[in-house]
């Protein structure tokens, strides 16, 4: 049974003729998720076992054959069942890019999607998403892959998503609080400075802020840090430097952090594969 993330068969995989997106393969996996969030929209293909999905106070099971779509921001966890392994491919696109395809229907901007996580039943959908993910693990990548990668997001958003026109904002003085915390990542400033700046104890701002948030500060500070330095590592940074630029003080502390986060480890998503389409 794996019990570590270097002994998991996964594979991360950049398009290069589509930037927006990048593909993620997991095989037999038994490892457990930290609650986290993705910085992109995540549309997720089970293709064995079983997964239990967790986000605010919702659980649902995922099978083999679903589809899940979660929003960017969404805390949440996808934790095998009964220690059972699962494999899975995970979509990850650009907000931005992913909010226009949302925006091309409702002829206005949209900065954000409802509902937050869906879980698609839908065949044929699951059948076109597998050979998509089929041919890019197996390298038998055609001329058009990227375009139909891309009409597989496009038809997924514009079919199982809506646009959140009416979302409860945010209390500015949290929303403050969350600027300071990630405007610098390398240089966070304290829980304790934090309390003082907006004069609250301590347990009041952890309490308020998961509230509003879903996490603690802490937890949205970690999951932000690890992030970044996905961005980072995808740059050409090395593993030490990426950590020491998101705030780590060493690469052990960061390796740990990572695996909790990502069920992966930092070198196994440094060694990301960028694929060209074949012309």
């Amino acid at each position: 049974m794996n019990n570590s993330a270097k002994s998991i068969t996964q594979r991360f995989i950049n398009l290069n003729n589509l930037p927006q997106a990048e593909l993620r393969s997991t095989k037999d996996s038994n490892l457990s998720y930290k609650a986290h969030s993705h910085s992109r929209l995540s549309i997720g293909v089970i293709t064995q076992g079983k997964t239990q999905l967790h986000w605010a106070n919702t659980s649902q099971q995922l099978n083999a054959g679903d589809l899940v779509v979660i929003a960017p921001e969404l805390i949440h966890a996808c934790n095998p069942i009964a220690g059972l392994a699962r494999s899975y491919h995970m979509f990850y696109f650009d907000t931005t890019w992913s909010l226009a395809q949302l925006a091309s229907q409702y002829q206005q901007p949209i900065s954000r999607f409802s509902p937050q996580c869906v879980k698609i039943q839908n065949p044929a959908l699951f059948t076109f998403a597998s050979h998509l993910c089929n041919a890019l693990t197996s390298n038998q990548i055609k001329q058009e892959t990227s375009n139909q990668v891309a009409y597989f997001a496009r038809t997924v958003i514009q079919t199982y998503c809506t646009a959140d026109l009416n979302h409860q904002e945010i209390d500015p003085i949290y929303q403050h609080i969350k600027s300071m915390l990630l405007n610098d990542l390398g240089n966070s400033p304290s829980l304790a400075s934090l309390a003082a700046h907006i004069a609250q104890r301590p347990e009041t701002i952890i309490r308020n802020f998961n509230k509003q948030f879903g996490t603690s500060p802490k937890a949205l500070l970690t999951n932000a840090r690890i992030e970044h330095s996905k961005q980072l590592l995808r740059a050409g940074n090395s593993i030490v430097d990426s950590a020491l630029a998101v705030g780590f003080q060493d690469q052990s502390q960061f390796h740990k952090a990572f695996v909790k986060y990502c069920s992966a480890t930092p070198k196994q998503y440094q060694q990301a594969e960028s694929i060209f389409d074949n012309t």
